[in-house]
């Protein structure tokens, strides 16, 4: 069993409120898609919320959203 290829990944739903238009997710998938640690994501518009599998802490991938310019908020 190759251990390198066993990270545990963990998934964190974001809730975005000021996500509202295609530029909004458009801005979030620069901020998300180059970023180390997230193995893959999901960014729903009509829901506004970003669902991340990802080794970073959920408090990091806020930091990241804020960076690039949205609040986020955990869903769970």
């Amino acid at each position: 069993l190759d251990q390198e290829h066993c990270i545990m990944t963990n998934e964190t739903v974001l809730s975005i409120p000021t996500m509202a238009c295609q530029g909004c997710v458009n801005n979030i998938d620069t901020a998300l898609k180059d970023r180390s640690g997230i193995s893959e994501y999901d960014i729903d518009l009509p829901t506004k919320t970003v669902r991340i599998d990802s080794v970073l802490p959920q408090d990091e991938l806020v930091a990241v959203l804020k960076s690039a310019g949205y609040e986020a908020d955990p869903v769970k």
